[in-house]
């Protein structure tokens, strides 16, 4: 599961973790990763960014930790 390998791959924050406030948005973002990836993949991109600050500021994203 993507959560298990975040939480030990990443430094991810402790409301972000297992029993945490947002663990749920961490699910949510773990959840999408493989349809973002495939969807990349299928248009040939070689590389990815994202302008997270941008969508927590205005509370797009819900995933992001800063946006709830």
């Amino acid at each position: 599961m993507l959560v298990r390998e975040y939480e030990t791959d990443y430094d991810v924050e402790p409301r972000l973790r297992r029993g945490g406030e947002r663990h749920e948005s961490l699910r949510y973002a773990a959840r999408q990763e493989p349809g973002v990836a495939g969807r990349l993949e299928s248009l040939g991109a070689k590389a990815f960014t994202t302008t997270s600050r941008t969508s927590a500021a205005c509370g797009a994203c819900r995933a992001w930790p800063c946006s709830g």
